[in-house]
C-alpha cells in the first residue's frame, strides 16, 4: 500500500525566513515568474508547498556553483 506524504504550506513570513528575504521580494519574484507559484486556499489565504521552495532552493544553490 503506498503512503502519501501530506503537503507541508508556509506562509509568506515563513517563506522569508526560510530564504532570509523580504515579503516584498517574495512578492516580486514571484510576479516576475523568478520564483515559486503561490497556492491560493481561500479568498486571503495563500501559501507555498515546502517541498516547492526546498526545490527551488536546491536549484538556485546549484546553480551558483
Amino acid at each position: 500500500m503506498a503512503t502519501t506524504t501530506p503537503i507541508k504550506y508556509l506562509n509568506i513570513k515563513q517563506v522569508c525566513e526560510a530564504l532570509n528575504v523580504s515579503p516584498s521580494t517574495i512578492w516580486r519574484w514571484s510576479k516576475q515568474g523568478h520564483f515559486v507559484k503561490p497556492v491560493r486556499l481561500g479568498p486571503k489565504v495563500t501559501r507555498w508547498e515546502e517541498s516547492s521552495i526546498l526545490a527551488w532552493s536546491r536549484e538556485k544553490t546549484d546553480g551558483e556553483s
